[in-house]
């Protein structure tokens, strides 16, 4: 079973101590070790300040409940990101990640409620609002009932009854749009609804948020262990480990989620052009962000990173940076060698590997591997967090 040790501030992730492998006591992290600020980014949030208070304002004599399910959701992650580098600072950023899924949940179905017509769209909205209101009054019912009698709370009479209709209601839009099996509840898994809108992208991005994320709001062994370091034998838990790791997953993904908002729903947002130029910005800063936050990394594993390639990495980056004006499209498929932005990539690398005297392999996709070199994955690994 492997055992941590303390983690060094400036050397990285902490080592993991197994049967056959003897790691380096590492000292305690200190003050020093805090999350770098990302000032153009933050600077860019900043100026949409004065447009988001627009998008902020709903007309509740307007009937359009689901034009308010998309600026609320909008709101709570601009000022997610907005939060984020305060949070950071006090280094409890390990209780804003769970928030990242919750954000991506939003995005997911409100992108799928957008594609029904309009009758259906709100009868489904009204119809979810409902059924999750009777719930919460009936569980608050049975929670006071049982914990705290003496105290007066909202209860409802039939709340059982009400949710049933309500959930009814909502699961024959879902049938009749996709979901002719849906029996149970008010609304099919996310991932399901994910998957139905035909972009690869998003049902991965939910994946992935979704695991790491887990770790905050579901019980998870790994999430709990990994929170103790300290000189072996002794370890000390803490949720405050690791602050560097989950305040730069928070800045990254929130502001990548940031954008798909406007990807979306710009009919609905209506953002000017002064603010899509701003949104530009915040896009092309994550894309040009040297190193995504990983969820298992080489240095947890106490693997060495790759070396070389960081110039190609830099080029492939800024590429993308410049030309991709969408993070989430059909011609975004790495995995899709005729995608449309693999082909591109291809033929830049090509250049690149004909300049550098890299004679291609018989595949010529296989061209950017040959130009960045991968690390060898460990038969047994048990993941901790990104470098501190």
């Amino acid at each position: 079973m492997n055992q941590r040790l303390s983690k060094s501030s400036n050397e990285g992730a902490g080592d993991i101590l197994s049967d056959d492998k003897v790691a380096k006591t590492r000292v305690v992290k200190n003050e020093s070790s805090k999350p770098k600020a990302r000032p153009a980014q933050i600077a860019n949030f900043r100026s949409l300040k004065k447009y988001m208070s627009i998008v902020a304002t709903h007309d509740l004599r307007r009937p359009n409940m689901f034009a308010a399910c998309v600026k609320a959701s909008v709101c709570k992650c601009y000022e997610f990101n907005l939060a984020v580098p305060q949070i950071a600072k006090t280094g409890n950023a390990f209780f804003a990640i769970s928030s990242l899924r919750g954000i991506c949940e939003d995005l997911i179905v409100l992108h799928y409620i957008a594609s029904l017509p309009a009758p259906d769209r709100e009868a489904l909205v009204q119809s979810l609002s409902s059924a999750e209101l009777s719930t919460r009054i009936k569980l608050q019912d049975d929670f006071f009932t049982s914990f705290r009698p003496q105290q007066p709370v909202l209860r409802m009479q039939d709340a059982t009854k009400a949710i049933d209709a309500s959930e009814a209601k909502a699961r024959a839009i879902w049938n009749k749009h996709g979901w002719p099996n849906l029996s149970r509840g008010s609304i099919p898994q996310v991932q399901q609804i994910a998957e139905k809108q035909g972009e690869h992208q998003l049902a991965i991005l939910y994946d992935y948020l979704y695991r790491l994320t887990s770790g905050g709001v579901h019980f998870n062994v790994q999430s709990l262990l990994r929170s103790g370091w300290g000189p072996l034998p002794n370890l000390a838990f803490s949720a405050r480990h690791f602050h560097r790791y989950f305040a730069e997953y928070c800045s990254l993904y929130g502001a990548f989620m940031f954008c798909l908002y406007f990807e979306f729903f710009q009919g609905l947002l209506r953002a000017g052009k002064k603010q899509r130029d701003c949104i530009d910005k915040i896009r092309q800063e994550v894309l040009f962000t040297p190193r995504w936050p990983e969820m298992v990394t080489y240095e947890e594993m106490n693997l060495k990173p790759p070396e070389g390639g960081q110039s190609t990495r830099m080029i492939m980056s800024a590429f993308q940076a410049v030309t991709r004006k969408r993070l989430i499209s059909k011609s975004v498929n790495y995995k899709d060698r005729q995608s449309g932005e693999s082909k591109l990539m291809d033929g830049l690398f090509k250049v690149l590997a004909a300049d550098a005297g890299i004679k291609p392999k018989k595949n010529p996709s296989v061209v950017l591997g040959d130009l960045i070199p991968s690390g060898q994955a460990p038969s047994e690994l048990d993941a901790t967090a990104l470098p501190d």
